[in-house]
């Protein structure tokens, strides 16, 4: 029996590291793959605890990590208890907690556990946190234990903002000393906290109580109340990424913080029974103050387009005022009557044309704003000319109408140049050096050099090894061997990862060399994404819609397909006049069948008989006859039915029969998609999804007539299955009628 507990002591791992992970599946991945970079040298195990992710990183973790221990849940358990199901499965000598926003920078774990086999009544330890993987700045990982006082000068205080420097805040911070010496502190972050497993069969486990966050914090005061030590350890590097697997949330975030809060105030502080109400309301005005600061930062440019709207409106009667007129009064009663649905109407179409997207928001120019607003606003004007039109007690003049939609367009445009010239000068230019020197490269400097807002400068061209000595960009600068010696002399900001040919061990061997000179390093398709809003396909070296990419969308392809069959129904049912109307007349303009009948392809390459009203006399038999725009087949309602879509409208039946969709790809014939599967790579990953009646595609390039253009096409296909959601939904299906009212796109 000894000797088999001391070969069990044997066999048993350094460190099992314990994630606890929801919806966090990218982060998740990367955060795995620094383990298994930076930790070589300990005996690891890993032990994931998924707390009912929806976004397919259970599948991810199984498939990518097999040797990692996945603890599936059928709810969300919170933080704590998954923590403590982790401590339970896993077997080290020290557990590793670690958040899956964090990756490991360098392998100075190895020392860390060496320095607490050295240091027995150190019981927990917390390594040094950058914010990211530059290096630059130093996050404050560390602090003194809560106290009334001490929260009062927090990281977020008011009085922390107001006098940064002042020594209560210094004290409780750790910020008057410089964070590269070992040293004892009260607690350290539970992003990254090392834990020695006597201390946690001594004391117990996570204090589950806690809704989200004062776990770690209630851990190390146990610790430090039992004589054990807590240390801060500056040789092991991590950076976090904060806020991120919880950005989603913020209002539930600050509300289950100060909750957390309270709790720790009243299990440790709180013991008198007319200090504890003080307190509380102390804490409770805190909460109250932080999220109204969210909700101002958050939905500022709602109000202010609000107010904007109605001055907008204002102004035009004060214009139209000038010239008398006797309807005045009843003008401004009917407009004051349908005010709060205008407004409404106004601002939604503001957000349907990602007015609101503060994410987007670098990479805008004043000439990507001024369409969008005057979309937006003259949809707007539409729908109000449609409801004056159709109600007899609603009056406004056309010269109202006019200036209304002037002013609208001067004021939501002016605010938002204003607020991009603002923040472009508060925001230095970056120097960029590109690696690739091929057709990628080019595209990425002639995409920087056409939109100054990005305020990148580009300064040369580094080549990849497997490119040819001839390229279309210049100046070269070097090779790889010289990337860090061109950092440092051009002084780089940023490095762009733009070369045609993709390989996973030069780019880990580029960002290595980044984050040693520290510089940012992007790749390519990225920017193209946030940019353009497409994927270039020729840039992948493997089809990256994988199963997990689908996976992560299921609670919202069951929410679509209800939405699907609902709003087709409904349809139907107030356009079975218009529908019977239009089949009238295809019958008495020309001879044949109402019904366009053509087989196509859908979801999994299935073929499926697709609808639509004739418009065509004859159809094309081959591939290329239907690349081909033969207007001269068109009928004559056939080109009314082509310009306003309404031939596409007995695709409903096919969305009521769940083959299609109301938004996804179009739905190809089978010739036609064979033979783009054959020309187009990674055309096959578009059937991952039903086809839709419309799409992303659809409202965002023109009608396709040749290979190149389909190829083009494709890459919006892929960006929209990328990042589908029913928000994206509703968006695409306002910018269709956009594009019914323009006739954009009609063929």
């Amino acid at each position: 029996m000894e000797n088999r507990r001391r070969q069990g002591e044997l066999t048993r791992p350094d460190v099992s590291i314990v994630v606890v992970n929801f919806n966090s599946g990218k982060l998740l991945r990367r955060c795995l793959e620094s383990v298994f970079q930076r930790l070589k040298g300990l005996s690891v195990e890993v032990v994931v605890v998924d707390n009912n992710s929806l976004d397919g990183s259970p599948q991810m973790v199984a498939q990518e990590f097999p040797t990692v221990k996945l603890i599936l849940n059928d709810t969300n358990l919170g933080f704590a208890r998954a923590v403590n199901q982790g401590i339970r499965a896993s077997r080290g000598r020290y557990v590793l907690i670690i958040n899956p926003d964090v990756v490991f920078l360098n392998g100075g774990f190895k020392e860390l556990i060496h320095y607490m086999d050295l240091n027995p009544r150190v019981g927990i330890a917390g390594p040094r946190v950058y914010d990211d993987e530059t290096k630059r700045s130093v996050q404050l990982s560390c602090r003194r234990f809560p106290s009334p006082m001490n929260y009062l000068f927090s990281r977020y205080s008011l009085l922390t903002r107001l006098f940064p420097n002042n020594p209560f805040s210094r004290r409780f911070l750790l910020t008057d000393w410089s964070h590269d010496a070992i040293r004892q502190v009260d607690w350290v972050s539970g992003c990254c906290m090392l834990v020695r497993r006597e201390l946690l069969g001594e004391l117990g486990l996570l204090d589950e109580g806690y809704p989200l966050f004062f776990e770690d914090v209630d851990l190390c005061f146990r610790a430090r109340n039992a004589g054990w030590e807590v240390v801060y350890f500056p040789e092991a590097e991590i950076a976090h990424f904060v806020g991120s697997v919880r950005a989603q949330m913020p209002f539930r975030n600050v509300i289950k913080r100060h909750q957390g809060l309270w709790r720790f105030y009243r299990k440790f502080y709180c013991r008198h029974k007319i200090a504890a109400p003080f307190v509380f309301l102390l804490i409770y005005l805190r909460m109250v103050y932080l999220l109204f600061v969210i909700f101002f930062k958050r939905y500022a440019p709602f109000f202010l387009d609000l107010v904007l709207i109605q001055c907008a409106l204002a102004l035009s009667y004060l214009a139209r005022s000038i010239v008398e007129f006797p309807w005045f009064e009843r003008a401004v009663r009917s407009y004051l009557s349908v005010a709060p649905w205008y407004t409404g109407v106004q601002l939604f179409l503001l957000y349907v044309f990602e007015l609101y997207e503060p994410a987007r928001s670098r990479y805008r120019d004043y000439l990507d704003i001024l369409p969008r607003v005057v979309k937006a606003v003259s949809l707007g004007t539409v729908m109000l000319v449609f409801i004056a039109f159709f109600s007899r007690e609603f009056y406004l003049p056309r010269s109202i109408v006019l200036l209304g939609w002037l002013f609208n367009v001067l004021l939501l445009t002016g605010w938002r140049w204003g607020h991009l010239w603002i923040s472009q000068r508060r925001r230095s230019p970056k120097r960029v050096l590109i690696y690739g020197t091929g057709a990628l490269a080019e595209l990425v400097r002639d995409e920087i050099l056409r939109r100054p807002a990005l305020k990148l400068s580009p300064v040369g061209f580094v080549r990849s090894p497997a490119e040819p000595e001839t390229s279309r960009v210049e100046p070269i600068l070097g090779t790889l061997g010289d990337f860090q010696h061109l950092i440092r002399e051009k002084n780089v900001d940023e490095v762009i990862y733009a070369p045609d040919k993709r390989s996973n061990e030069e780019l880990r061997v580029l960002v290595e060399q980044c984050e040693q000179v520290r510089v940012d390093a992007q790749i390519a398709p990225d920017l193209f994404e946030i940019v353009t809003g497409r994927v270039h396909l020729e840039h992948f070296g493997l089809p990256f819609l994988d199963p997990v990419t689908i996976a992560s969308h299921r609670a919202y392809l069951r929410l679509k397909r209800l939405f699907d069959v609902a709003a087709s129904c409904l349809v139907l049912i107030f356009l079975s006049p218009l529908m019977a109307l239009i089949a009238l007349a295809i019958k008495l303009d020309s001879p044949g069948p109402v019904l366009f009948r053509q087989r196509r392809v859908g979801k999994d390459g299935k073929e499926f008989t697709l609808y639509k009203f004739r418009t065509m006399s004859g159809e094309p038999e081959t591939p290329d006859e239907m690349l081909e725009e033969d207007l001269a087949r068109l009928t004559s309602v056939g080109r009314f039915l082509r310009l306003t879509r309404l031939d596409e409208l007995p695709q409903l039946f096919n969305v009521l029969r769940g083959e299609m969709s109301l938004v996804g790809p179009r739905a190809e014939c089978v010739a036609l998609a064979r033979k783009m599967a054959r020309e187009i790579p990674y055309f096959e990953e578009r059937l991952r999804v039903r086809p839709g009646m419309t799409g992303w595609a659809q409202v965002e390039f023109k009608y396709t007539t040749s290979v190149e253009e389909y190829r083009r096409k494709l890459q919006y296909d892929l960006y929209y299955i990328k990042n589908m959601s029913f928000s994206l939904d509703i968006i695409i299906l306002v910018k269709t009628l956009w594009v019914v009212l323009t006739g954009k796109g009609a063929r």
